[in-house]
């Protein structure tokens, strides 16, 4: 599942620039008065590329599987990182109201994301803990 995270990191990353490109040429200052909903679509923007590395640099990440619960926490914390990418994409072709407010997608894909984070400390926490006995 490693190297999924690599691949679905690498496409994401390439999404980043295709969104980078949007910004740059189709969505205008000028095509939006409202500087809050230019500010959310950027965060989004940004997103992609945080959700983008995250993915990446898991994929280096290699935790000596000792148990099931090692196994299972991997597996959830891999699958839910790949879960924010999708949510993060989402959030930059839709989730920008304008208000600050309604953000669900780009909360979801932010909170997955530190979800992923802190399975993956609790995996390793395990996994060094059975190795040292």
């Amino acid at each position: 599942m490693r190297k999924l995270n690599l691949y679905y990191g690498l496409l994401l990353l390439l999404i980043f620039l295709g969104t980078g490109l949007y910004l740059k040429f189709i969505f205008r200052p000028e095509n939006l008065a409202n500087t809050t909903a230019r500010m959310e679509i950027r965060a989004s923007h940004i997103y992609i590329l945080f959700v983008s590395l995250l993915n990446i640099f898991s994929s280096g990440i290699h935790l000596p599987l000792s148990n099931k619960w090692v196994q299972g926490l991997e597996r959830v914390f891999r699958f839910t990182l790949m879960l924010a990418g999708l949510l993060a994409v989402t959030a930059f072709l839709t989730d920008h109201p304008g208000t600050l407010l309604d953000r669900k997608l780009t909360f979801y894909a932010v909170l997955l994301s530190l979800s992923s984070a802190v399975l993956f400390l609790i995996a390793a926490f395990l996994s060094s803990r059975a190795n040292s006995r």
